[in-house]
């Protein structure tokens, strides 16, 4: 990729779009507890509708609320229409749907720089709630958030076909999420995969929910009814959202908290990543059993993470990681040729935004 930097004019556009995404979720979740008003919900139930709508205004990238906005735009031949609006404030409660389950399963304490919502009920309801009860708390928390993401998408004004189908392909794109969410805890737990394990992996998991989810759904409630142009968008985000999370797992190792979570968190959950198949199947002898002993290790610490970070770039893993990030984000721009559903003003923005995936910091 000869220059992996997007432009400023598409960064501008991208950032119109997030603030606009920004101000809808600032004002939905203002109007959200007069939506419950007849319901007469306790106090835990409110303390869930506040938590909820702190964890998702939290500073972000918006990327699925704005590929899922834009992707509409371009199809309605519109430009930050409330619809493809709603649609990307969709999109960024089914993020914080999965986040608050990824928090959990990962025991994290930490998300975009304050505690996660399991831990937040532990505050609130300090010495009434055990950690198990607090996890089960943020866990319906999380449920209720996907739920009202379906609940605002079937109320968008537009065809009844075309929420159908938005509706239809976002479940079908967020079961293969979870799929890929079971191979992520299975590869944890058996500590071991291949490299071809680890991008079936990021497909599954990561391509599916940043880029093929939002678009799928931008172009279904646009009304696009052509499985063939579906497929297409599929292998572009396949390869954009292999990209996307080989950078991520390098941030979340050589990255700060701005990240997301802190960087000692991938390490001790144990996470297979390019980064760990590559140093162990090219390490030392020592170098693979310090970093087995760190992987899954509870008491993985700062000071052991400077050690990774050395066997991870004295192995070679750094520069593998970007070489792979390089490669499937130069697929993913080549696999834009091919997409005739959209024209070349927008597949240029997709591909900007491929390539910052891949020099983001944070």
């Amino acid at each position: 990729m000869p220059n992996n930097k997007p432009s400023q004019q598409s960064l501008a556009v991208f950032e119109q779009y997030k603030q606009a995404i920004v101000r809808e979720l600032s004002e939905y979740f203002d109007k959200l507890p007069t939506y419950f008003a007849d319901k007469q919900l306790p106090a835990v139930d409110m303390a869930a509708v506040e938590l909820i709508a702190e964890y998702t205004l939290r500073p972000g990238k918006r990327v699925r609320g704005v590929l899922a906005a834009m992707a509409y735009d371009h199809m309605a031949g519109k430009r930050l229409d409330p619809v493809g609006l709603r649609l990307g404030v969709a999109m960024e409660l089914i993020q914080s749907y999965i986040l608050i389950v990824d928090d959990i399963t990962d025991m994290s304490d930490v998300r975009r720089g304050e505690p996660t919502v399991h831990r937040r009920f532990e505050q609130i309801y300090k010495g009434e709630v055990s950690e198990r009860e607090a996890e089960q708390l943020a866990m319906y928390a999380s449920l209720i958030t996907g739920h009202l993401a379906q609940a605002l998408l079937v109320r968008v004004d537009e065809k009844p076909a075309h929420i159908v189908r938005a509706i239809q392909t976002l479940n079908d794109n967020l079961a293969v999420t979870g799929f890929g969410q079971l191979d992520d805890v299975m590869q944890e737990i058996v500590r071991e995969a291949s490299v071809t394990d680890i991008i079936r992996k990021y497909g599954l998991k990561t391509s599916y929910y940043t880029y093929i989810n939002p678009l799928h759904a931008g172009i279904a409630l646009a009304g696009v009814t052509d499985q063939a142009a579906y497929d297409a968008v599929t292998k572009f985000g396949l390869a954009a959202g292999i990209a996307f999370q080989t950078h991520d797992d390098y941030l979340g190792i050589f990255g700060t908290e701005e990240t997301g979570k802190p960087t000692i968190d991938d390490i001790k959950e144990g996470k297979l990543t390019i980064l760990t198949e590559y140093a162990l199947s090219h390490g030392s002898a020592e170098d693979v059993k310090v970093l087995k002993s760190y992987l899954g290790n509870p008491l993985f610490n700062e000071k052991d993470l400077e050690r990774a970070r050395t066997i991870f770039t004295a192995t070679g893993a750094t520069m593998e990681a970007r070489r792979v990030a390089d490669q499937y984000a130069d697929e993913a721009i080549e696999q834009l040729g091919n997409i005739t559903l959209w024209d070349d003003s927008f597949k240029k923005q997709l591909a900007e935004l491929v390539k910052y995936s891949i020099t983001r910091k944070s």
